[in-house]
């Protein structure tokens, strides 16, 4: 079983995670995901976790808590008051977070995931509340932490608002931000949102004459490579943290729009961090590394890492 977890690094962001609510990602990938195709989307969350379900309300129908190591990984569908656009509803959620928390300690921020979607982010301390599970009091060693969650409309303005991220011990802050952003960074909306059931409880089956015409929503692929970028794959060799870089032997690559190929014989390239390097990624690590392909013999600028473990 292969264990993944992401770090996502966006020029300054760097983080490790991801699950998926829809169609599954291509097996190609070195990343892992899982489906939950009611909500039309997906996430990548590092494997093994364990699910905690939490009860879904008329505002919240559905909300889990992932918890992989020492992370617990939040998921919630939110449904938004009637006639407030979701960009409305996102901005004032931040900012009535920002109101509640000092501005030392909340910090903004957002990004534009793989799929192009805008995800607005906050990083604050956090207050352990019930109904979360016994679990993540023990993950946390206590009642506070650190929270740092992302928010985008599901499937437009008028749509509920998907609010994904991480929790963890303050200790974490820094990877816990970095873990949210690469979660969001491969969030995919795979299409038409069903129509939710408060309960999660699908309604019977009515069996028409003429039945509505279903249309299918157009496959979005899930490789995420953009025009000019490369994907590379392969073991660690050194690592210079004075200089920011690190030496891959690159033993697979992948081209946007193509299967990952295998390299061989297996050779070295330089990959530029823009970004301190997580604790996570050592000597010997199996990593992929995305960004701009500059050609042969030139470094690769790292804007994504992923930390691929094998158990």
């Amino acid at each position: 079983m292969i264990t993944r977890t992401i770090i996502a690094i966006l020029l300054a962001i760097i983080a490790p995670g991801h699950i998926c609510l829809g169609a599954g990602l291509n097996t190609t990938s070195p990343r892992d995901a899982t489906a939950f195709p009611q909500w039309g989307l997906s996430a990548e969350i590092p494997k093994p976790f364990t699910r905690h379900p939490l009860p879904p309300s008329d505002s919240i129908p559905y909300s889990e808590v992932f918890i992989s190591g020492d992370y617990a990984y939040t998921l919630e569908i939110i449904k938004i008051p009637t006639k407030l656009l979701a960009s409305t509803f996102i901005e004032q959620s931040i900012q009535s977070d920002i109101k509640l928390t000092s501005s030392a300690e909340a910090k903004r921020w957002e990004l534009e995931s793989r799929q192009g979607d805008l995800f607005k982010g906050i990083t604050k301390p956090y207050q352990l509340t019930v109904p979360f599970p016994g679990a993540l009091q023990k993950m946390l060693g206590g009642e506070t932490g650190i929270q740092s969650v992302a928010m985008a409309p599901l499937n437009g303005e008028s749509s509920p608002v998907l609010k994904i991220g991480i929790i963890s011990s303050i200790a974490n802050k820094t990877t816990a931000e970095n873990k949210a952003k690469a979660l969001a960074t491969f969030v995919v909306f795979t299409g038409k949102l069903n129509k939710i059931q408060p309960a999660l409880v699908p309604k019977p089956v009515q069996v028409k004459p003429n039945p509505p015409i279903v249309i299918k929503p157009k496959p979005i692929t899930p490789t995420f490579l953009r025009k000019g970028e490369i994907e590379l794959v392969g073991v660690v060799k050194s690592i210079d943290t004075v200089e920011k870089k690190l030496v891959l032997v690159v033993t697979q690559i992948r081209l946007p729009g193509s299967n990952m190929q295998k390299r061989d014989p297996a050779v070295p390239k330089n990959v530029v961090l823009l970004f301190i390097l997580p604790k996570d990624i050592k000597l010997g690590s199996k990593i992929s590394v995305i960004g701009k392909n500059l050609g042969v013999g030139k470094p690769i600028m790292a804007d994504v890492i992923l930390l691929i473990s094998e158990n």
